[in-house]
């Protein structure tokens, strides 16, 4: 079992127009469990409350339930599937007129494959939704990615991954709907 508090005192120093009236004082409680059963599965939930007060006039405290679990599953030796929940209270404020906070819920699922010995596939996606205190405002993002990681030796990692990214808008503001592909190559050295 655990609970943790955390205390955030946010300042934007006005140099984007609007900005300023987010600044806040915000308090988050979570309370929850973490379970270990041995090779086979572990992961923790919590579920708790956040509180934003907003310095502005005007500008209503935003208070709501927030949660985090991540979950992870060994049905082999050789594969891990992982899935993960999020709700928070973040704050937007470029690409809005009037900057306002909005409640972010993501919602993950992962698999990492052993298929050589020194070659681990993998593959996810992810799903967020952000709905917007005070304005008729809802983004949907979607992603999904593969990757690969090849251990060289010891010392050495080549990597690649591919992932395509698409946010939708519904209401107030809504028309920008970007998509993103991306391909990644890399190298690590390890000392």
């Amino acid at each position: 079992m655990f609970a943790q508090f955390g205390y955030v005192d946010t300042k934007f120093d006005g140099q984007v127009a609007g900005a300023s009236r987010l600044s806040s004082k915000a308090a988050r409680l979570l309370a929850g469990a973490n379970i270990d059963l041995a090779g086979r599965a572990r992961g923790s939930l919590g579920v708790g409350y956040n509180i934003r007060d907003y310095q502005a006039e005007g500008f209503r405290t935003v208070r709501g339930f927030v949660a985090e679990g991540r979950i992870e599953l060994f049905p082999t030796e050789l594969l891990t599937i992982t899935t993960g929940a999020r709700r928070s209270i973040e704050d937007a404020t470029f690409g809005n007129t009037e900057p306002q906070p909005f409640y972010d819920n993501r919602f993950t699922l992962r698999g990492d494959y052993e298929l050589l010995s020194n070659l681990i596939v993998s593959g996810g996606g992810e799903y967020g939704v952000q709905t917007f205190v005070g304005q008729e405002r809802r983004n949907s993002t979607y992603r999904v990615s593969t990757d690969a990681r090849f251990l060289v030796s010891r010392r050495l990692t080549l990597e690649g991954s591919m992932s395509y990214t698409q946010r939708r808008s519904i209401g107030a503001q809504s028309g920008n709907e970007p998509g993103e592909g991306r391909i990644e190559a890399g190298l690590s050295f390890h000392l």
